[in-house]
């Protein structure tokens, strides 16, 4: 989806936490690279458009999400489809 959009973004995670990061990097390894290479205001951006769509991510770059057996099928679906439309609003 990100790179359609033509966004450089690594997801990296540890069991169902994860966390999108906005970077160029194929990898964030510690916390300097972090702070280093990672967009956190675009992060921030991206996540408070999701809100208007009824999708609630932490605007913190440094919190991670968490996916559950709560949730369904169609929060996935309802989930991905508002990242489109947050990102065709962001270009």
């Amino acid at each position: 989806m990100f790179q359609r959009c033509g966004r450089a973004v690594v997801v990296q995670n540890v069991g169902p936490m994860f966390q999108l990061m906005f970077t160029d990097r194929p990898a964030i390894r510690d916390y300097r690279e972090f702070c280093q290479f990672v967009d956190r205001a675009v992060f921030q951006k991206f996540v408070l458009s999701l809100f208007p769509f009824g999708v609630y991510m932490s605007p913190s770059a440094s919190l991670h999400s968490i996916v559950t057996v709560a949730h369904t099928e169609q929060d996935v679906e309802r989930t991905l489809e508002a990242a489109w439309k947050a990102l065709e609003r962001s270009d």
